[in-house]
């Protein structure tokens, strides 16, 4: 990694071997300077996602997975995406309806 510090590939790869690890927090560093060096590298989008959603954090999720969906409405996986956006609005509308 030190040696590809400009490398978007090095850090998407970087990304998802810390996901593999459960240490989302690195493999979101990791996504957005990815993305950050390549726009162009919508997986990362996905990945950060993913990552947020394992944290509980569900409104970033949501966004990175529109962001997804606004690239790559098309994708075989768009369907896919577009259930998990729905899911992560249903648990949270359910979830603050039921705090007190």
């Amino acid at each position: 990694a030190a040696l590809w510090q400009d490398s978007a590939a090095m850090h998407y790869n970087l990304g998802c071997c810390y996901n593999q690890c459960a240490l989302y927090e690195p493999a979101i560093q990791e996504f957005r300077r990815a993305l950050d060096l390549d726009p162009k590298m919508t997986d990362c989008l996905i990945n950060l996602g993913s990552s947020y959603q394992v944290l509980g954090r569900s409104d970033e999720a949501i966004e990175y997975f529109k962001g997804y969906l606004k690239k790559n409405p098309h994708s075989s996986d768009a369907e896919t995406v577009r259930g998990m956006i729905k899911a992560l609005e249903k648990y949270k509308k359910d979830h603050v309806a039921s705090d007190p």
